[in-house]
Protein backbone atom coordinates (compact mmCIF):
# COMPACT_ATOMS: atom_id res chain seq x y z
CA UNK A 1 0.00 0.00 0.00
CA UNK A 2 0.79 3.55 -0.33
CA UNK A 3 1.32 5.99 2.26
CA UNK A 4 -2.22 7.78 1.71
CA UNK A 5 -3.75 4.36 1.79
CA UNK A 6 -4.22 4.26 5.49
CA UNK A 7 -7.34 1.22 6.24
CA UNK A 8 -6.67 -2.26 5.72
CA UNK A 9 -8.90 -3.72 2.93
CA UNK A 10 -10.73 -7.08 4.26
CA UNK A 11 -9.52 -8.85 0.98
CA UNK A 12 -5.87 -7.92 2.24
CA UNK A 13 -6.89 -8.48 5.98
CA UNK A 14 -7.89 -12.16 4.06
CA UNK A 15 -4.65 -11.94 2.30
CA UNK A 16 -2.49 -11.42 5.55
CA UNK A 17 -4.16 -14.43 7.21
CA UNK A 18 -3.35 -16.55 4.36
CA UNK A 19 0.65 -15.44 4.70
CA UNK A 20 0.34 -16.02 8.56
CA UNK A 21 -1.20 -19.14 8.36
CA UNK A 22 1.49 -20.85 5.63
CA UNK A 23 3.99 -19.22 7.18
CA UNK A 24 3.83 -20.90 10.38
CA UNK A 25 3.17 -24.24 8.43
CA UNK A 26 5.55 -23.96 6.29
CA UNK A 27 8.42 -23.24 8.98
CA UNK A 28 6.90 -26.73 10.69
CA UNK A 29 6.39 -28.70 7.68
CA UNK A 30 10.15 -27.51 6.79
CA UNK A 31 11.66 -28.36 10.54
CA UNK A 32 9.98 -31.46 11.02
CA UNK A 33 11.48 -32.84 7.85
CA UNK A 34 14.65 -31.81 8.52
CA UNK A 35 14.64 -33.25 12.04
CA UNK A 36 13.34 -36.48 10.70
CA UNK A 37 15.71 -36.82 8.44
CA UNK A 38 18.66 -39.52 8.14
CA UNK A 39 20.37 -36.68 6.35
CA UNK A 40 20.18 -34.38 9.20
CA UNK A 41 24.10 -32.83 9.75
CA UNK A 42 25.05 -30.29 12.60
CA UNK A 43 24.30 -27.58 10.38
CA UNK A 44 21.89 -25.03 11.79
CA UNK A 45 18.99 -24.64 8.67
CA UNK A 46 18.69 -20.93 7.82
CA UNK A 47 15.15 -19.88 7.03
CA UNK A 48 14.44 -16.58 4.82
CA UNK A 49 11.32 -14.78 4.30
CA UNK A 50 11.42 -12.23 1.20
CA UNK A 51 8.81 -9.67 0.90
CA UNK A 52 10.13 -8.46 -2.59
CA UNK A 53 7.31 -5.08 -2.68
CA UNK A 54 7.06 -4.29 1.32
CA UNK A 55 5.26 -0.89 1.30
CA UNK A 56 5.33 0.63 4.51
CA UNK A 57 4.13 -1.98 6.85
CA UNK A 58 1.55 -0.50 8.44
CA UNK A 59 -2.06 0.40 8.48
CA UNK A 60 -2.51 4.02 10.16
CA UNK A 61 -6.56 3.80 9.41
CA UNK A 62 -6.98 0.11 11.10
CA UNK A 63 -9.20 -2.71 9.51
CA UNK A 64 -12.12 -2.05 7.39
CA UNK A 65 -14.53 -4.45 8.96
CA UNK A 66 -13.59 -3.05 12.50
CA UNK A 67 -15.25 -0.06 13.78
CA UNK A 68 -12.28 0.84 15.71
CA UNK A 69 -9.04 2.18 13.84
CA UNK A 70 -5.79 1.17 15.73
CA UNK A 71 -3.41 0.92 13.56
CA UNK A 72 -2.45 -2.71 12.20
CA UNK A 73 0.33 -4.30 10.57
CA UNK A 74 0.99 -5.54 6.81
CA UNK A 75 3.38 -8.60 4.95
CA UNK A 76 6.32 -7.09 6.22
CA UNK A 77 5.63 -7.41 10.10
CA UNK A 78 3.97 -10.47 9.49
CA UNK A 79 7.05 -12.43 8.44
CA UNK A 80 9.33 -10.68 10.78
CA UNK A 81 7.03 -11.85 14.04
CA UNK A 82 6.25 -15.33 12.65
CA UNK A 83 9.87 -16.52 12.33
CA UNK A 84 10.77 -14.48 15.47
CA UNK A 85 7.94 -17.10 16.78
CA UNK A 86 9.92 -19.85 15.06
CA UNK A 87 13.52 -19.43 16.21
CA UNK A 88 12.16 -19.83 19.95
CA UNK A 89 10.18 -23.37 18.81
CA UNK A 90 12.91 -24.13 17.19
CA UNK A 91 15.27 -23.75 19.68
CA UNK A 92 12.60 -25.16 22.13
CA UNK A 93 12.09 -28.59 20.35
CA UNK A 94 16.03 -29.57 19.93
CA UNK A 95 17.51 -27.70 17.10
CA UNK A 96 18.16 -23.83 16.42
CA UNK A 97 17.90 -22.44 13.42
CA UNK A 98 18.85 -19.65 11.58
CA UNK A 99 16.67 -16.64 10.37
CA UNK A 100 16.59 -13.84 7.99
CA UNK A 101 14.20 -11.05 6.71
CA UNK A 102 14.60 -9.38 3.40
CA UNK A 103 12.32 -6.38 2.40
CA UNK A 104 12.59 -4.46 -0.74
CA UNK A 105 10.52 -1.63 -1.95
CA UNK A 106 11.28 0.72 -4.33
CA UNK A 107 9.37 3.95 -3.95
CA UNK A 108 11.49 6.25 -1.75
CA UNK A 109 8.50 7.89 0.83
CA UNK A 110 7.45 4.80 1.24
CA UNK A 111 10.71 2.82 2.02
CA UNK A 112 11.20 5.82 4.81
CA UNK A 113 8.21 4.90 5.99
CA UNK A 114 8.73 0.98 6.04
CA UNK A 115 12.03 2.29 7.98
CA UNK A 116 9.77 3.85 10.42
CA UNK A 117 7.29 0.97 11.10
CA UNK A 118 10.31 -0.99 11.95
CA UNK A 119 11.58 0.84 14.73
CA UNK A 120 8.03 1.21 15.57
CA UNK A 121 8.04 -2.21 16.60
CA UNK A 122 10.85 -2.32 17.85
CA UNK A 123 13.23 -4.57 15.33
CA UNK A 124 15.45 -1.38 14.00
CA UNK A 125 18.36 -2.45 15.74
CA UNK A 126 18.22 -6.03 13.74
CA UNK A 127 17.91 -3.76 10.94
CA UNK A 128 20.98 -3.52 7.68
CA UNK A 129 20.64 -1.33 4.49
CA UNK A 130 21.87 -3.86 2.10
CA UNK A 131 21.49 -5.93 -0.69
CA UNK A 132 24.80 -8.38 0.44
CA UNK A 133 22.46 -10.91 1.48
CA UNK A 134 24.95 -13.29 1.94
CA UNK A 135 26.68 -11.27 4.34
CA UNK A 136 23.58 -11.45 6.98
CA UNK A 137 23.96 -12.17 10.62
CA UNK A 138 21.36 -14.47 12.26
CA UNK A 139 18.22 -12.69 12.83
CA UNK A 140 19.42 -9.81 10.93
CA UNK A 141 16.78 -7.56 8.86
CA UNK A 142 18.00 -6.59 5.16
CA UNK A 143 15.91 -3.73 3.32
CA UNK A 144 16.78 -1.88 0.44
CA UNK A 145 15.55 1.18 -1.59
CA UNK A 146 15.22 -1.41 -4.94
CA UNK A 147 13.39 -1.98 -7.92
CA UNK A 148 12.58 -6.38 -6.47
CA UNK A 149 11.90 -7.52 -10.12
CA UNK A 150 15.85 -5.92 -11.24
CA UNK A 151 17.31 -8.25 -8.09
CA UNK A 152 16.13 -11.95 -9.32
CA UNK A 153 19.19 -13.19 -10.02
CA UNK A 154 21.07 -11.29 -6.72
CA UNK A 155 18.38 -13.14 -4.20
CA UNK A 156 18.10 -16.27 -6.14
CA UNK A 157 22.28 -16.34 -5.76
CA UNK A 158 21.34 -15.99 -1.71
CA UNK A 159 18.13 -17.96 -1.03
CA UNK A 160 19.02 -21.27 -3.43
CA UNK A 161 22.61 -22.07 -1.27
CA UNK A 162 22.47 -25.82 0.56
CA UNK A 163 20.66 -25.49 3.78
CA UNK A 164 18.85 -22.48 3.15
CA UNK A 165 14.65 -22.46 2.63
CA UNK A 166 12.70 -19.46 1.80
CA UNK A 167 9.53 -18.37 1.34
CA UNK A 168 8.81 -15.00 -1.15
CA UNK A 169 5.98 -12.77 -1.12
CA UNK A 170 5.26 -11.13 -4.17
CA UNK A 171 2.23 -8.54 -3.73
CA UNK A 172 2.63 -5.99 -5.96
CA UNK A 173 0.82 -2.62 -5.19
CA UNK A 174 -1.66 -1.41 -7.62
CA UNK A 175 -2.84 -1.97 -11.23
CA UNK A 176 0.55 -4.06 -12.10
CA UNK A 177 1.88 -7.59 -12.71
CA UNK A 178 5.05 -8.98 -12.37
CA UNK A 179 7.35 -9.69 -15.06
CA UNK A 180 7.53 -13.65 -15.80
CA UNK A 181 11.55 -14.12 -15.82
CA UNK A 182 11.51 -12.83 -12.26
CA UNK A 183 8.91 -14.69 -11.31
CA UNK A 184 10.48 -17.64 -13.34
CA UNK A 185 13.42 -17.29 -11.18
CA UNK A 186 12.13 -17.43 -7.83
CA UNK A 187 9.07 -20.43 -8.47
CA UNK A 188 11.63 -22.81 -10.02
CA UNK A 189 14.62 -22.38 -7.00
CA UNK A 190 14.84 -24.97 -4.91
CA UNK A 191 13.44 -25.14 -1.56
CA UNK A 192 11.37 -22.30 -2.16
CA UNK A 193 7.80 -21.77 -1.41
CA UNK A 194 6.06 -18.62 -3.13
CA UNK A 195 2.77 -16.56 -2.57
CA UNK A 196 2.03 -14.44 -5.67
CA UNK A 197 -0.81 -11.42 -5.74
CA UNK A 198 -2.43 -11.48 -9.29
CA UNK A 199 -4.31 -8.19 -9.41
CA UNK A 200 -7.33 -9.53 -11.25
CA UNK A 201 -9.18 -6.24 -11.47
CA UNK A 202 -6.36 -4.56 -12.83
CA UNK A 203 -6.09 -7.47 -15.40
CA UNK A 204 -9.68 -7.01 -16.54
CA UNK A 205 -9.63 -3.32 -16.65
CA UNK A 206 -5.94 -3.20 -19.16
CA UNK A 207 -7.11 -6.14 -21.03
CA UNK A 208 -9.93 -4.00 -22.28
CA UNK A 209 -7.97 -1.78 -24.13
CA UNK A 210 -7.75 -4.43 -26.36
CA UNK A 211 -11.16 -2.77 -28.03
CA UNK A 212 -9.41 0.27 -29.25
CA UNK A 213 -7.77 0.72 -32.62
CA UNK A 214 -5.01 3.22 -31.84
CA UNK A 215 -3.32 3.22 -27.82
CA UNK A 216 -1.26 6.09 -26.82
CA UNK A 217 2.31 5.09 -25.30
CA UNK A 218 1.12 4.72 -21.62
CA UNK A 219 -2.01 2.34 -22.73
CA UNK A 220 0.66 0.05 -24.96
CA UNK A 221 2.78 -0.23 -21.66
CA UNK A 222 0.10 -1.04 -19.19
CA UNK A 223 -0.60 -4.10 -22.37
CA UNK A 224 3.06 -4.69 -22.79
CA UNK A 225 3.54 -5.07 -18.93
CA UNK A 226 0.93 -7.95 -18.99
CA UNK A 227 2.49 -9.85 -21.86
CA UNK A 228 5.71 -10.13 -19.69
CA UNK A 229 3.64 -11.09 -16.80
CA UNK A 230 2.12 -13.88 -18.78
CA UNK A 231 4.99 -14.46 -21.65
CA UNK A 232 4.89 -14.00 -25.46
CA UNK A 233 3.40 -17.18 -26.52
CA UNK A 234 0.04 -17.69 -23.90
CA UNK A 235 0.00 -13.84 -23.80
CA UNK A 236 -0.75 -14.36 -27.68
CA UNK A 237 -3.34 -16.79 -27.52
CA UNK A 238 -5.17 -14.84 -25.18
CA UNK A 239 -5.05 -11.62 -26.83
CA UNK A 240 -6.58 -13.44 -29.83
CA UNK A 241 -9.20 -15.30 -27.25
CA UNK A 242 -10.46 -11.94 -26.41
CA UNK A 243 -10.43 -10.12 -29.47
CA UNK A 244 -12.68 -13.13 -31.04
CA UNK A 245 -14.93 -11.96 -28.15
CA UNK A 246 -15.40 -8.44 -29.00
CA UNK A 247 -18.71 -8.73 -30.83
CA UNK A 248 -20.37 -10.94 -28.37
CA UNK A 249 -21.41 -10.36 -24.68
CA UNK A 250 -20.22 -9.27 -21.66
CA UNK A 251 -20.50 -12.07 -20.31
CA UNK A 252 -18.22 -14.07 -22.99
CA UNK A 253 -15.26 -11.47 -22.48
CA UNK A 254 -15.82 -12.19 -18.88
CA UNK A 255 -15.17 -15.70 -19.24
CA UNK A 256 -11.97 -15.01 -21.65
CA UNK A 257 -10.55 -12.97 -18.75
CA UNK A 258 -11.25 -15.37 -16.07
CA UNK A 259 -9.68 -17.96 -18.17
CA UNK A 260 -6.57 -16.15 -17.90
CA UNK A 261 -6.60 -16.93 -14.20
CA UNK A 262 -6.09 -20.48 -15.28
CA UNK A 263 -3.90 -19.92 -18.01
CA UNK A 264 -1.31 -18.41 -15.29
CA UNK A 265 -1.93 -20.94 -13.12
CA UNK A 266 -0.35 -22.99 -16.12
CA UNK A 267 1.95 -20.97 -16.86
CA UNK A 268 3.80 -20.94 -13.15
CA UNK A 269 3.30 -24.62 -13.53
CA UNK A 270 5.09 -24.77 -16.79
CA UNK A 271 7.97 -22.99 -14.61
CA UNK A 272 8.81 -26.07 -13.03
CA UNK A 273 6.73 -29.04 -13.03
CA UNK A 274 7.36 -30.63 -9.91
CA UNK A 275 5.93 -27.43 -8.07
CA UNK A 276 2.20 -27.49 -6.85
CA UNK A 277 0.18 -24.75 -7.88
CA UNK A 278 -2.62 -23.07 -5.44
CA UNK A 279 -5.44 -20.26 -6.02
CA UNK A 280 -8.00 -18.86 -4.31
CA UNK A 281 -10.29 -15.71 -5.24
CA UNK A 282 -10.87 -12.38 -3.11
CA UNK A 283 -13.42 -10.37 -3.61
CA UNK A 284 -14.03 -6.71 -3.21
CA UNK A 285 -15.70 -6.09 0.40
CA UNK A 286 -19.05 -4.88 -0.93
CA UNK A 287 -19.47 -5.99 -4.06
CA UNK A 288 -19.88 -10.22 -5.41
CA UNK A 289 -17.02 -9.34 -8.25
CA UNK A 290 -13.62 -10.93 -7.61
CA UNK A 291 -10.73 -7.97 -6.87
CA UNK A 292 -7.64 -10.61 -7.09
CA UNK A 293 -6.39 -13.73 -7.03
CA UNK A 294 -3.32 -15.37 -4.51
CA UNK A 295 -1.65 -17.90 -6.06
CA UNK A 296 1.11 -20.22 -3.46
CA UNK A 297 3.63 -22.83 -5.06
CA UNK A 298 5.16 -24.95 -3.39
CA UNK A 299 7.65 -28.26 -3.80
CA UNK A 300 6.98 -29.45 -1.16
CA UNK A 301 4.24 -32.17 -1.12
CA UNK A 302 2.99 -31.88 2.14
CA UNK A 303 2.93 -28.33 2.48
CA UNK A 304 0.62 -28.76 -1.23
CA UNK A 305 -2.07 -30.46 1.08
CA UNK A 306 -1.25 -27.85 3.92
CA UNK A 307 -2.30 -25.27 1.45
CA UNK A 308 -5.69 -26.65 0.83
CA UNK A 309 -6.39 -26.62 5.17
CA UNK A 310 -5.00 -23.05 4.71
CA UNK A 311 -6.96 -21.69 1.56
CA UNK A 312 -10.28 -23.25 2.62
CA UNK A 313 -10.07 -21.49 6.27
CA UNK A 314 -9.15 -18.48 4.28
CA UNK A 315 -12.62 -18.55 2.16
CA UNK A 316 -14.57 -19.13 5.68
CA UNK A 317 -12.83 -15.87 7.06
CA UNK A 318 -13.71 -13.88 3.75
CA UNK A 319 -17.19 -14.10 4.25
CA UNK A 320 -16.69 -13.20 7.99
CA UNK A 321 -14.80 -10.02 7.68
CA UNK A 322 -17.39 -8.76 4.66
CA UNK A 323 -20.34 -9.81 6.93
CA UNK A 324 -18.50 -7.51 9.62
CA UNK A 325 -17.39 -4.94 6.80
CA UNK A 326 -21.22 -4.42 5.94
CA UNK A 327 -21.81 -3.70 9.39
CA UNK A 328 -19.03 -1.42 9.66
CA UNK A 329 -20.06 0.53 6.96
CA UNK A 330 -23.21 2.88 7.36
CA UNK A 331 -25.86 2.10 5.06
CA UNK A 332 -27.59 5.14 3.64
CA UNK A 333 -31.80 5.13 4.36
CA UNK A 334 -33.40 3.17 1.38
CA UNK A 335 -29.97 1.46 0.47
CA UNK A 336 -30.47 -2.07 0.06
CA UNK A 337 -27.35 -4.72 1.71
CA UNK A 338 -25.64 -6.96 -0.94
CA UNK A 339 -24.68 -9.25 1.97
CA UNK A 340 -27.86 -10.07 4.26
CA UNK A 341 -27.15 -12.70 6.75
CA UNK A 342 -29.04 -15.79 5.27
CA UNK A 343 -26.35 -15.37 2.66
CA UNK A 344 -23.24 -15.44 4.65
CA UNK A 345 -24.36 -18.33 6.43
CA UNK A 346 -25.42 -20.34 3.80
CA UNK A 347 -22.27 -19.27 2.05
CA UNK A 348 -20.37 -20.84 4.92
CA UNK A 349 -22.67 -23.85 4.78
CA UNK A 350 -21.65 -24.66 1.83
CA UNK A 351 -18.04 -24.56 2.17
CA UNK A 352 -18.32 -26.50 4.68
CA UNK A 353 -20.22 -29.09 3.07
CA UNK A 354 -17.88 -29.06 0.13
CA UNK A 355 -15.21 -31.15 1.41
CA UNK A 356 -14.91 -34.97 0.15
CA UNK A 357 -15.66 -37.60 2.43
CA UNK A 358 -13.39 -40.12 3.50
CA UNK A 359 -14.74 -42.63 0.64
CA UNK A 360 -13.92 -40.99 -1.83
CA UNK A 361 -10.41 -40.12 -0.57
CA UNK A 362 -10.33 -43.99 0.02
CA UNK A 363 -10.81 -44.80 -3.49
CA UNK A 364 -8.91 -42.40 -4.58
CA UNK A 365 -5.62 -43.58 -2.74
CA UNK A 366 -6.44 -47.26 -3.81
CA UNK A 367 -6.60 -46.62 -7.56
CA UNK A 368 -3.16 -44.28 -7.44
CA UNK A 369 -1.59 -47.06 -4.69
CA UNK A 370 -2.90 -50.73 -4.62
CA UNK A 371 -0.45 -53.50 -4.60
CA UNK A 372 2.16 -51.37 -3.55
CA UNK A 373 4.41 -50.36 -0.73
CA UNK A 374 5.13 -46.25 -0.62
CA UNK A 375 5.90 -43.73 1.96
CA UNK A 376 3.46 -41.44 3.13
CA UNK A 377 5.21 -38.22 1.79
CA UNK A 378 5.12 -39.84 -1.49
CA UNK A 379 1.30 -40.13 -1.03
CA UNK A 380 1.36 -36.46 -0.52
CA UNK A 381 3.13 -35.85 -3.71
CA UNK A 382 0.29 -38.07 -5.79
CA UNK A 383 -2.46 -35.86 -3.72
CA UNK A 384 -0.73 -32.63 -4.54
CA UNK A 385 -2.89 -31.13 -6.79
CA UNK A 386 -6.32 -32.35 -5.36
CA UNK A 387 -7.97 -29.99 -2.67
CA UNK A 388 -7.36 -33.03 0.22
CA UNK A 389 -5.98 -32.16 3.64
CA UNK A 390 -3.19 -33.77 5.81
CA UNK A 391 -5.38 -34.50 7.74
CA UNK A 392 -8.00 -36.08 6.04
CA UNK A 393 -5.32 -38.44 4.05
CA UNK A 394 -4.46 -39.33 7.27
CA UNK A 395 -7.66 -40.43 8.85
CA UNK A 396 -8.57 -42.05 5.72
CA UNK A 397 -5.19 -44.04 5.89
CA UNK A 398 -5.89 -45.41 9.40
CA UNK A 399 -9.66 -46.45 8.24
CA UNK A 400 -8.16 -48.51 5.54
CA UNK A 401 -6.04 -50.12 8.07
CA UNK A 402 -9.28 -51.39 10.31
CA UNK A 403 -10.42 -52.14 6.80
CA UNK A 404 -7.47 -54.37 6.21
CA UNK A 405 -6.97 -52.74 2.68
CA UNK A 406 -3.87 -50.77 3.91
CA UNK A 407 -0.91 -51.78 6.65
CA UNK A 408 1.50 -49.70 8.59
CA UNK A 409 3.12 -49.83 11.63
CA UNK A 410 2.55 -47.70 15.07
CA UNK A 411 -0.16 -45.49 15.58
CA UNK A 412 1.55 -42.00 14.28
CA UNK A 413 1.71 -41.59 10.61
CA UNK A 414 4.83 -38.93 9.41
CA UNK A 415 6.06 -38.46 5.71
CA UNK A 416 8.83 -41.66 6.77
CA UNK A 417 5.84 -43.98 7.27
CA UNK A 418 5.88 -46.85 5.17
CA UNK A 419 2.07 -48.41 4.31
CA UNK A 420 1.62 -51.35 2.19
CA UNK A 421 -1.41 -51.25 0.29
CA UNK A 422 -3.72 -54.32 -1.02
CA UNK A 423 -3.57 -55.73 -4.35
CA UNK A 424 -7.25 -55.09 -5.36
Amino acid sequence: MRASDDVRPTQTKVKHQVLDEYLKAWTGIIFWGIRHSRKFVSTSPRFVYVDAFSFKGKYTGGDMDSPRKDSVYGSPVIGIQRLDKFTKYASKNGMPVITNVILLEKNPETYQLLKETLEEIGVGHRVRETTDFGSLRNGEIAVANVDATKMGDKLIAYTSQQYIWSFYLLDPWGPSGIPYEFVQKIVSAPRHDVMINFIYIAFQKNLGLIRKQQLGPREQSKLDLWEKVFGPEIWSKIVYAYRNKLLTGKREKTEVTQGSVVKYLDTLQSMDPEIAVKLTALQFPDKRREMLYLFLTTHDPTGALKLNEVLAEARLLEFELRHRARIAKPIRRGQMSLFPFDEISSGIESLDSSRPDIEEIGNTIMKLFAGQTVQLKYIYKKLADTDYFPGEVQKTLKILRRKKRANFEGSALSNRTWITFRNE
